[in-house]
């Protein structure tokens, strides 16, 4: 899965998924977000950066440095993917998002 629209396409053929960004065991089809990682934008100066779902933690913790910068929340594996810190976090990570983009199961 490279783009949102590819992952829109696979959501509406009603197929069992399960969504990944690392190596998963699984019975069901699943879609890995690691070829849907990167950057998208980042302004250091204002703290606010623009990711895409499969980005490791190891990579923005990368780009970050790189302006005295560092993520406000520990995890223990550096190949977390954002995604997955989205997913499964509570307040402590939630407090720090200003918005995300999401699609639903009729993959809108």
């Amino acid at each position: 899965m490279s783009s949102i629209a590819e992952l829109q396409k696979q959501v509406r053929e009603g197929k069992d998924l399960r969504i990944t960004g690392h190596a998963d065991n699984t019975d069901k089809e699943f879609i890995n977000t690691s070829s849907y990682s990167g950057v998208v934008e980042y302004f250091p100066e204002e703290l606010v950066i623009t990711l895409k779902a499969g980005t490791t933690i190891q990579e923005i913790s990368n780009t970050l440095a790189a302006y005295g910068q560092a993520l406000p929340f520990f995890t223990e594996s550096l190949e977390k993917t954002i995604g997955a810190i989205y997913a499964t976090s509570g307040p402590e990570f939630s407090d720090s998002v200003l918005g995300v983009q999401i699609i639903n199961g009729k993959g809108e």
